[in-house]
């Protein structure tokens, strides 16, 4: 699940749809790798409302894209199972969130 955050009254609608192509993109990529993954592109609700909503409909792991982590060329991964959330570098995204994804897996076998 790609949840936009960040988008804000002050925030120029210029850099708004950078925002949103970069969610695309990143979507885009993680199901040309075989990673089953949505976007909630909805505006007229906040990205708490996405959050709590996704996480009663089971999905394992939130990706949060903002504009700072856009210019800093990272993400933010949030586990369902144990809640924690770790900033990942663009750089091997696709590595880094099966990796995730299997070790979610893992856990959730486990208990």
């Amino acid at each position: 699940m790609i949840v936009p955050c960040g988008i804000t009254s002050s925030l120029s609608k210029e850099d708004e749809q950078k925002l949103l192509t970069k969610c695309r993109e990143c979507e885009r990529t993680l199901s040309e790798a075989g990673i089953r993954v949505y976007g909630d592109y909805r505006d007229n609700v906040s990205p708490g409302w996405k959050f709590n909503y996704w996480e009663l409909k089971g999905v394992p792991l939130r990706i949060e894209l903002g504009p700072k982590d856009m210019a800093s060329k990272q993400f933010v991964a949030v586990r369902r199972d144990n809640k924690s959330k770790q900033t990942l570098s663009e750089d091997g995204m696709v590595a880094s969130i099966k990796s995730l994804l299997d070790n979610i897996h893992q856990s959730l076998y486990q208990k």
